[in-house]
């Protein structure tokens, strides 16, 4: 696959390779000429780094980011418009995203190692909190959003850090510039009832879409699927929640307890701190330690660790055949449907507008 932006240099970053698409941008392994060292350029879709307001709350939301300063947040070095360009240039990131490891755990039919998801679930909910404190609230927890970097120490494993990304960039989404007016903004599975309804939402919504998260590294799976945000309604909204030891059972109590908490359909009977959340994943964390607290038996024959696949991680030399293209001004808030054979994309076709 061929990219444009490939071999060019914005200011001082030379863009060497293409990591991700996404519907705001693409982002690139890049190097900063001057420094000499490997950075993480988010290049925004041009007919959105043409409008001069998506311009200025960019940079605004830039600037919030870069001011977050913790272990397990993503740092933000850079922004800029230049040639036409609108990007912000992060820290590179080796070991993928957790939606990278989740893809690796289905296709080798495994689960990931139980104290690995507390205590990154739990080391995201720590950085979630500091967030709040200053104010901001992320919008869009998810497995995609969350990066994992080999680390000699940080963790319980102390293998790992996990670095929450893209602070800023939902909320930016906001105001028209991105999706219809009115309409909820996040990734359906992992939206908070709250958010599926457009309501105003506080840090609350981040602890219920990151409870969302580890129901899916603990249980395998995610509870909700909507296709729809009527579905995503319905669901998030009226549905119970599937207890998660009815498809793992022997999980914990303390754990499913502490999911159970996260995910409560009213706001005010969850965590009201990611703070909270934080300290009752430790407590598991430390029961398992101590053995107090014992692993369910998975009807799977392995699980997985983070420590074997982050050494192993490489960088890919390309990004595969199938990757959703950036969209023309024409395509802005319009579904696509791309269909794919043997690796290749055949056909993109535009359904309805959302």
């Amino acid at each position: 696959m061929t990219d444009s932006m490939m071999g060019r240099t914005l200011e001082h970053y030379r863009i060497d390779n293409l990591l991700g698409q996404g519907g705001m941008g693409s982002v690139y392994l890049a190097t900063d000429l001057n420094l000499r060292r490997e950075v993480a350029l988010k290049v925004m879709h041009p007919h959105l780094a043409a409008r001069a307001e998506f311009q200025q709350r960019f940079f605004q939301e830039a600037r919030a980011a870069a001011r977050l300063d913790h272990p397990n947040i993503i740092q933000v070095y850079d922004s800029s418009f230049s040639e036409g360009q609108l990007f912000l240039v992060m820290e590179f990131v080796r070991g993928g995203s957790v939606r990278d490891y989740l893809k690796h755990l289905y296709a080798e039919k495994k689960y990931i190692d139980l104290a690995e998801a507390v205590d990154l679930t739990r080391q995201v909910a720590e950085a979630l909190h500091y967030a709040h404190e200053q104010g901001m609230v992320h919008r869009d927890i998810k497995p995609d959003n969350v990066l994992l970097k080999p680390a000699s120490s940080g963790g319980a494993t102390g293998e790992f850090r996990a670095l929450l990304t893209d602070f800023g960039l939902a909320k930016l989404a906001e105001g028209g510039v991105q999706s219809i007016t009115g309409q909820p903004l996040g990734t359906l599975p992992y939206m908070s009832p709250e958010q599926c309804l457009a309501e105003e939402i506080d840090a609350r919504s981040d602890i219920y879409s990151l409870g969302i998260m580890l129901y899916e590294l603990a249980v395998g799976q995610l509870p909700y699927t909507p296709g729809t945000i009527t579905e995503a309604i319905r669901l998030h909204t009226r549905e119970p929640l599937p207890p998660p030891s009815q498809f793992r059972p022997g999980l914990p109590p303390a754990l499913e307890s502490a999911l159970m908490n996260s995910l409560a359909k009213a706001p005010a009977a969850r965590f009201q701190t990611a703070r909270e959340m934080a300290a009752a994943l430790r407590g598991v964390e430390e029961a398992l330690a101590s053995g107090a607290l014992t692993l369910p038996e998975t009807p799977l024959t392995h699980v997985d660790s983070l420590n074997t696949y982050l050494m192993s991680r490489p960088i890919p030399e390309a990004m595969p055949p199938h990757t959703y293209q950036p969209v023309t001004p024409g395509q802005a808030g319009v579904d696509r449907l791309v269909i794919t054979a043997e690796g290749r994309a055949r056909a993109c076709s535009r359904l309805r507008r959302a």
